[in-house]
């Protein structure tokens, strides 16, 4: 009689008269390691202590340098803080674990202009030595709160060995970097048209720009007279040259028009304009004439404000794609047209008569205009002029991508002042060449990055602040001393007084070369650019760093100006190479901002916040805006419950940070779960690992589940290796989800609970559990340390070789299977699918309950192999009570009576146990009320 013939019900459990208990035979899991954390009282992962333990420790490994980009030293963390620094460190964690000794010393950009403003604002400093102090107790301040928080988030650095940059010794390297330099010629001063911002009262650099798109500008058409003699020359008794421009307050300083020889040009109602553009100026007539452009070359117009007489000059930049074709050329005012005034012969010289702060000085020559800001209500005071003069034709709105100061958001003015200026031109084709060899992640940033370079043949690095470090440049009346030798000198001076020294308003030639000191000098005031200043980070290395990371904005900020500077001054390479990452904003794609009521403070996600009362929202009269204001301050008022660094780290390491990155509760919620996955599939281990001492042979099925986990860890190094980081985290949770939870934990709990302590088969799985567990721990140590920190006490003393993990020096062997091997799982695993199928099949159709109350029978090609090979109990690895060969007779009473599926060649039938539920093991392989065989034994 077949087993299915005498079970047409499920076997159930007896009655029994006496309920005897088990589960003292049971090796049930234990462990003292908490289900969930508290995470008032969390371990924090280890870092100025590691840092040290690995830099003793690691003396004759080859160093991995990571050059940290200084942030500023203003203000509290944010959410773009906490995406850095722990990219940052989980590449230091894993290169550590790889055995190299990190150097990482946390850097702080110091100077600039908003710690300025702020100690303008927080004092009543007025001297350039106030606004120092103050700012460098601001900086210093909010460098205490900063390096507390990167410690929060886990952050491994040295925190003992830091560098700032208004540091004596990092001025004083930096000052060398510049005087390298001038040695070299590539340090130049110059009047010309300079970036300026007016409310920053400041020269700017390229990268201290952003470009609003939708700037506002009053575009005019303004009418200058021909002289009568030129007029004459085209045959004419008068005309008129048509210019069209944005910057209608740099029109007192016309000096020039600027035409393109090789075009025609027409005469429309008098006016001369390009004779590809007559169609598009809509308030023209009909053309009555034409011009070769060579035949204006050289006329001569009088300037409609200052009765002066111009020159018109051939430019080749001058095209008819829009305007009129002829360009109102200021060359205080625009590069292009202070580079056509200084290749004429005389030079025309830059004008611009505009003070520090935009405004129009006396040197304009209209009385009405002194004082003006010239971008608002100068503007509209020379529009009145011209129109006064008939020269004004027409005037509109205009919206244009314009230049902003990136701190202010305020447009900036073009205007010519006296500055220092590195010149990039012999350097950048060698710096653009040397990126050639440099690693770029995501690639594309390398097309970026050289864009930048390649563009810039000048850098103006003076600024007009007094917090900064000062450009070392003394003043004659006629003469500037700028020299390799005076700057030597005058780091010597910096090294023994401090650079505050130099800002002092009394005399001092102790600041001057002896050689020198027969002339009356004087200390510039001028201070170096910021990005200059934190450009020479590199020189607080050894060599070149391995690797930097910044935010992607960085390719035309520290990215450059750490390659510039390094070039210019020692012609090597400052990084190997460059990751960069896109910024935080929101689940709706919005940047992060009180005024939204959307931001996230990373310290409040890793302790949590208690409930704060909403801010008031006052009566406006847009009522929707100001309930939607509401709820935004509802929200933001609201308990916020402590996630712990993991998760805040988990969140970065699971984001795709070549783009921009997405944070919210709702995110950060869900990636919390995704960590309490791993906790557990930790805690698991840990507590049937609570009685291992040694390793054991490992049983096939374990060689298996150890050799899915090894291939896995290779593949998370590969990408620790590229660092992308979202794709170790994909692994990570299909590697605790499906691998190990849903297959590999379920075909161990009866050899680890129910077989003898001392068997093979219960010692072979703990064996490939402690492996499995290092591995484990190996992948999740770079992302998750508190984690791995806080399980490492509980780990079996066999394990625990150090104090943490990276002391460890785990080293497993490697297991390997044959491809033969490899295919006989596949099949299994192919037989399992089948079998789950069938068991939720049977489940829906009520017949079972569990996966322990059915038997199943398998036929095929290579069953028989599958159930013959003794080394793989088939039973455990499909969660059933028996498993056994079908014959050719069985399938139609098997159909007929249970869950049958055909795959292919393979035929899987599913149908309830014959035999009864053991009571200690609960599998359906008792005979009446004993014990299953296994059982009696143990």
């Amino acid at each position: 009689m077949r087993p299915w013939q005498h079970a047409s019900r499920l076997a159930r459990c007896r009655r029994y008269s006496k309920v005897v208990s088990y589960s003292e035979s049971l090796a049930l899991p234990e462990t003292a390691f908490p289900l969930r954390p508290n995470h008032q009282t969390a371990v924090r992962p280890s870092t100025q202590a590691l840092y040290d333990w690995q830099a003793a420790r690691h003396t004759d490994e080859p160093p991995f340098i990571l050059q940290d980009g200084p942030p500023f030293a203003n203000g509290p963390l944010h959410m773009g803080h906490a995406l850095n620094k722990t990219l940052k460190d989980m590449v230091n964690r894993y290169k550590l674990l790889q055995g190299k000794r990190i150097v990482y010393r946390p850097g702080w950009d110091c100077h600039g202009l908003p710690i300025e403003l702020k100690a303008l604002q927080q004092s009543k400093a007025s001297s350039p030595l106030d606004v120092r102090r103050v700012a460098r107790q601001l900086a210093s301040d909010a460098i205490a709160t900063q390096a507390q928080g990167f410690k929060q988030l886990g952050v491994m650095a040295d925190y003992r060995n830091p560098y700032h940059t208004f540091d004596v010794d990092y001025e004083a390297a930096q000052l060398k970097v510049f005087g390298d330099m001038v040695e070299r010629g590539l340090i130049f001063r110059a009047e010309k048209p300079v970036y300026w911002s007016p409310s920053s009262k400041t020269a700017l650099a390229e990268a201290e720009l952003e470009y609003n798109e939708k700037h506002v500008s009053d575009a005019c058409y303004v009418a200058y007279p021909l002289t009568q003699e030129s007029a004459g020359r085209l045959g004419l008794e008068h005309a008129r040259l048509l210019i069209w421009t944005t910057t209608a307050w740099t029109i007192p300083a016309n000096r020039a028009i600027a035409i393109n020889s090789e075009l025609m040009y027409s005469l429309v109602d008098g006016l001369v304009v390009a004779q590809d553009r007559v169609a598009a100026l809509d308030f023209l007539g009909e053309a009555s004439g034409s011009f070769k452009g060579g035949d204006l070359v050289g006329l001569q117009y009088t300037d409609v404000l200052s009765s002066d007489v111009r020159t018109v000059l051939a430019a080749d930049y001058v095209s008819a794609d829009s305007g009129t074709g002829l360009v109102h050329t200021a060359p205080g005012h625009g590069q292009d047209d202070f580079m056509l005034c200084r290749d004429q012969a005389p030079p025309i010289l830059p004008f611009s008569p505009v003070d520090d702060a935009g405004c129009y000085t006396a040197q304009v020559g209209i009385a009405s205009l002194v004082g003006l800001p010239v971008q608002t209500a100068g503007s509209r005071a020379v529009l009145a002029l011209l129109k006064e003069a008939g020269a004004l034709l027409q005037v509109s709105k205009y919206k244009h991508k314009y230049p902003y100061d990136w701190r202010s958001k305020t447009p900036i003015i073009l205007r010519a002042t006296p500055q220092w200026f590195a010149n990039l031109a012999p350097i950048k084709q060698e710096a653009a060449e040397a990126l050639a060899s440099v690693r770029m992640t995501p690639e594309q940033g390398r097309a970026r990055l050289l864009s930048f370079v390649a563009g810039r043949d000048e850098w103006c690095i003076s600024r007009q602040r007094a917090w900064g470090v000062p450009i070392p440049a003394l003043y004659a009346e006629d003469e500037v001393l700028m020299s390799r030798e005076s700057v030597a000198y005058i780091i010597e001076q910096l090294k023994k007084r401090g650079s505050d020294a130099w800002f002092d308003p009394g005399e001092d030639e102790s600041w001057v070369l002896p050689a020198h000191r027969h002339k009356s000098w004087r200390r510039g005031t001028d201070t170096l650019d910021v990005w200059f200043d934190s450009g020479c980070a590199w020189t607080t290395t050894q060599g070149t760093a391995d690797l930097v990371v910044e935010g992607t904005d960085q390719h035309r900020g520290w990215f450059q100006s750490l390659l510039l500077t390094r070039i210019a001054a020692e012609s090597k390479l400052p990084y190997k190479h460059v990751l960069t990452h896109g910024f935080v904003l929101d689940d709706k794609g919005r940047k992060m901002s009180k005024s939204l009521g959307n931001g996230i403070d990373p310290l409040e996600v890793i302790s949590g916040r208690p409930a704060v009362e909403p801010a008031t929202i006052p009566a406006m009269k847009d009522e929707k805006q100001r309930r939607k204001l509401i709820r935004q301050a509802e929200e933001a008022a609201q308990e916020l419950k402590p996630l712990g660094v993991d998760t805040l780290r988990l969140w970065v390491a699971s984001s795709d940070y070549t783009t921009d990155v997405h944070v919210s509760p709702a995110i950060l919620a869900h990636v919390s779960e995704s960590l309490r996955k791993m906790r557990s599939t930790t805690r698991y281990m840990l507590g049937n690992l609570n009685d291992y001492t040694s390793p054991s042979t490992l049983l096939l099925i374990d060689r298996y589940a150890v050799f899915l986990v090894q291939q896995c860890r290779k593949q998370v190094n590969a990408h620790y290796e590229s660092c992308a980081f979202s794709k170790i985290v994909s692994l990570i949770n299909h590697l605790s989800n499906a691998t190990l939870s849903s297959f590999y934990f379920d075909t161990l709990k009866d050899r680890l609970y129910a077989d003898a302590r001392t068997s093979q088969s219960r010692q072979s799985a703990q064996t490939a559990l402690a492996i499995i567990l290092q591995e484990y721990m190996q992948m999740l140590a770079p992302i998750c340390p508190s984690l791995i920190e806080e399980a490492w006490p509980y780990l079996p003393a066999c394990l625990q070789r150090g104090e943490h993990i990276y002391a460890a020096n785990w080293q497993q062997e490697e297991v390997m299977l044959s491809q033969e091997e490899q295919e006989a799982w596949q099949a299994r695993m192919f037989v399992r699918s089948c079998v789950n199928k069938l068991l939720e099949e049977a489940r829906r159709g009520k017949q079972i309950r569990s996966s322990l109350q059915a038997e199943v029978w398998l036929s095929g090609p290579g069953v028989e192999g599958l159930l013959g090979d003794a080394s793989v109990d088939m039973a455990n690895l499909l969660l059933v009570s028996r498993v056994h060969p079908m014959e050719q007779e069985d399938r139609e009473v098997l159909a007929a009576g249970g869950c049958t599926v055909a795959e292919g060649d393979v035929t899987v039938a599913v149908y309830g146990a014959s035999l009864q539920k053991c009571p200690r093991c609960w599998m359906y392989t008792a005979e009446g009320d004993a014990l299953c065989g296994r059982c009696s034994r143990v």
